[in-house]
Parts: C-alpha cells; sequence; structure tokens
C-alpha cells in the first residue's frame, strides 16, 4: 500500500477503464441504427405505386437506401416508379430512378444505393409509367409532392 491507494484498487480500476474503452471503440465501428421510409401517407405517394424501404449510415460513413417498389395499379397496363434525388452540403445532387414494368401486383428491388457521407437529404417520389404510341416506356407523371428526408 502506497499512500493510502492498494493495488487490489488500482487493479480494479484498470480493468473496468479498459472494459469501457473496450466498449466505447466497439460502438464506435458500428453502424447506426436503420430508419424505415413509405410514401404511402406523404406528398411523395401516388396511386398505383408503393414504394417503402430503409435507409442507413454505416460505419464507413456512407448512407444506404434500399426497400421495394410495387404495383398497385390495378391491371391499368401502366408500370410504378420511384424517384430518388439525393442533395449533398456542397449543393451537389444525384439523380436515380427505379422502374417496375413487372406488371400489376409485382415488386422490384429498390437499390441498394449508396451515397457519400455528406449527403444531407433525400426527395422521394413515386411515379406512373406509361406507353407511348410507338411502345416505349416513360414517366407519364408523378406525386404532386416530394417526401423530404434529412439525415445529416
Amino acid at each position: 500500500m502506497v499512500k493510502g491507494i492498494t493495488l487490489k484498487g488500482v487493479w480494479s480500476k484498470l480493468v473496468i477503464a479498459a472494459t469501457a474503452a473496450g466498449l466505447i471503440i466497439s460502438f464506435a465501428g458500428s453502424a447506426h441504427a436503420v430508419s424505415g421510409y413509405d410514401l404511402t401517407p406523404t406528398t411523395g405517394d401516388i396511386g398505383g405505386a408503393w414504394a417503402h424501404g430503409t435507409f442507413w449510415k454505416g460505419s464507413d460513413g456512407r448512407w444506404n437506401l434500399d426497400g421495394q417498389l410495387k404495383d398497385t395499379g390495378d391491371n391499368d397496363d401502366k408500370g410504378a416508379a420511384f424517384k430518388i434525388k439525393a442533395v449533398y452540403a456542397d449543393g451537389g445532387v444525384r439523380y436515380e430512378e427505379v422502374w417496375n414494368t413487372r406488371g400489376y401486383g409485382k415488386t422490384v428491388p429498390i437499390g441498394p444505393y449508396n451515397f457519400a457521407s455528406s449527403l444531407r437529404y433525400w426527395e422521394l417520389q413515386e411515379c406512373i409509367l406509361v406507353r407511348a404510341g410507338d411502345g416505349s416506356i416513360h414517366v407519364g407523371y408523378c406525386a404532386p409532392g416530394v417526401f423530404t428526408q434529412y439525415v445529416g
């Protein structure tokens, strides 16, 4: 014992400190919690399409988004589309679009997409695909608004 400090007391404090440091390090490297999105109750929703899924920030700091796009158009011979507009801190923008031409009741995957850590928000929107007179398919019309999800 040196000036009221025992070796046993020092050892127990070192064990506690090392355990706490190990826990902090292990949590620092893990991914953030997964969150979900569903455009149904938002201004990004349109009848005939259903987009929903998850997003999360990976341990590398990058944002990820995936999900499903379902054609709910009741055999209307139209497809469904899902638009993503990613807006970054520096003002940069990235656009992605998913099309579902499989038919009524069918689902296609959304992503997974991977975005830079400087992502600030997404604008998500459902749309309807239509067939032109020449047989080509294109986005015909979209929901009246977008669903904005701030992430960073």
